[in-house]
């Protein structure tokens, strides 16, 4: 499992590298419309991909799954929206633009951790307990989580709803 998120991290990492080159790209001058496109495209591509992992491909996703990967992408194309009226009316820095654009590329991370957490549910699992990321830089809420040991399934606060948001690294056991 380990491997997977992982794997996971990577996927959400080059989401937020691509999303932050074409931030840098408008920033410097480029269309706004590409950029938005770029995002647009890479929201669904990230949050598709770490869904898919999370329940060991597409075909193995039946229709409740879809439909919750379908649910993310809204949320956060509602989310982008936002952000992108925010960059069209200059509301923002070119600093602040290239930050918030990286973050949606993180929250791939944290929609594979919620991908994982339905899918326990749905196998029987009845506790979690959270696991700090060795590497990761953790925020308090992290720390606090972890120590809290074996817990109700969904008693925790979930990754990427922490005080470090979607750049939240950590990751859950089951049982």
């Amino acid at each position: 499992m380990q491997a997977q998120r992982k794997i996971a991290a990577q996927i959400a990492d080059k989401a937020a590298e691509a999303m932050t080159e074409a931030a840098t790209a408008y920033t410097r001058g480029g269309s706004f419309a590409e950029f938005a496109i770029q995002m647009r495209e890479t929201v669904k591509n990230v949050h598709s991909s770490t869904t898919q992992l999370a329940y060991g491909g597409k075909a193995q996703m039946g229709n409740r799954e879809q439909g919750r990967l379908g649910q993310t992408i809204k949320e956060q194309n509602k989310y982008l929206a936002g952000f992108m009226q925010d960059v069209e009316a200059g509301k923002l820095s070119n600093d602040q633009i290239i930050s918030r654009s990286e973050m949606y590329g993180d929250a791939g991370y944290s929609s594979y951790e919620s991908s994982v957490n339905d899918r326990e549910k749905e196998a029987g699992m009845t506790e979690e307990r959270s696991f700090l990321e060795p590497e990761a830089d953790h925020c308090e809420e992290c720390f606090d989580e972890a120590s809290k040991g074996w817990s109700p399934i969904d008693s925790l606060i979930p990754v990427g709803e922490r005080q470090c948001l979607v750049r939240c690294q950590c990751s859950f056991e089951y049982r």
